[in-house]
């Protein structure tokens, strides 16, 4: 009887600590997400925008029977300059590659 007494109200111990437990982290984690979503970012004023956003031109295509526009697209390495004189260097994914 003792056993089933003492077992009894460690459950009820270690659900109420759960449920507290529970309810602290769902506190914690409403918080931050509350003032995550609550902050503004804004550069105005602040960021000068001088360099020219790079667009490369159209790649070559076919147009299918259906109207269709197909591109023939390769990812290969190769450097790109976003900045004079700082070469950035890309190198297609290893699994990106057939």
């Amino acid at each position: 009887m003792e056993k089933t007494r003492g077992r009894r109200r460690l459950k009820r111990v270690l659900l109420t600590l759960a449920v507290v437990v529970g309810v602290f982290v769902a506190a914690v984690g409403s918080s931050f997400a509350w003032l995550w979503t609550g902050s503004d970012i804004s550069t105005v004023g602040k960021v000068r925008f001088d360099n020219a956003l790079a667009v490369p031109p159209l790649a070559p295509s076919t147009v299918d029977k259906d109207g269709t526009r197909v591109f023939d697209l390769r990812m290969r390495a190769g450097s790109t300059d976003f900045r004079k004189g700082v070469a950035t260097v890309h190198v297609p994914l290893p699994s990106a590659v057939p």
